[in-house]
Order: structure tokens, then C-alpha cells, then sequence
């Protein structure tokens, strides 16, 4: 992660559990030395670069992501709430168009692995 007001750039790796419900996504994140990253940097592997902006909208902090590379044109919004009942009423900002937390199409990993968006390869 670099910072873009000044704060020294983080190392962060990060998984997310498939949901057992839809209601919770499991995550864990790890932060890294420099050391950590650049020997995970010589792994084999595909890059998925972002942009990470932040939008506060109705009290709510919305996470939103703009892809590079392949993706480019893509913009995920993801929110995180304390309950499952605050996160039902959450109005998303107008420039969602749809939901796709549960499109697997749309993870990480599978983003990692298309050649475009919505391919395998």
C-alpha cells in the first residue's frame, strides 16, 4: 500500500474466507517487512493492481477500488458494518450499479486469474 499523504508504504497480505453465510466474510491480513514482501515478489504469480480511494456516504465508510492493467474500467465499492441488520439498511452511494459480493467472478483471486474481466485464464 502506498500512502498518498506522506506515510511510508505497508506491505499487506490479505485472505478472504468464502462467506459460510452472506452475511460475513472471514478475513485475515498480515502485514510484512520489505524483507517479507520482496521474497513473496519472487513467487510465481499474477499481479491485480488497484487504486483504493475512500468515500464516506451516510456515515458509512465505502471502500472503493479502481483496477489497472487488464481491469482497467473496473470499480469495486466494498462497505464494513458492526451488524448484519446496520449492513441490510446500508444505502449505497449512486455510482453502484449492482451487487456482486457473491459473484465469485469478482474475488480477488478469480480477478487475478482472468485475462479480462469476466474470463477465465
Amino acid at each position: 500500500m502506498e500512502e498518498s499523504d506522506g506515510l511510508p508504504t505497508c506491505y499487506k497480505l490479505t485472505k478472504k474466507y468464502p462467506a459460510e453465510s452472506p452475511d460475513a466474510q472471514p478475513t485475515v491480513s498480515v502485514f510484512l517487512s520489505p524483507e517479507e514482501y520482496e521474497a513473496l515478489r519472487a513467487l510465481p504469480g499474477r499481479d491485480l493492481v488497484k487504486t483504493r480511494r475512500y468515500d464516506e456516504v451516510g456515515g458509512l465508510l465505502f471502500s472503493v477500488d479502481f483496477f489497472e492493467g487488464l481491469h482497467a474500467g473496473l470499480v469495486l465499492c466494498e462497505v464494513e458494518t458492526d451488524s448484519a441488520e446496520r449492513l441490510a439498511g446500508v444505502v449505497p452511494p449512486p455510482y453502484v450499479l449492482r451487487e456482486v459480493t457473491q459473484e465469485s467472478a469478482y474475488a480477488g483471486g478469480a480477478l487475478a486469474r482472468a485475462s479480462r474481466i469476466g474470463t477465465a485464464g
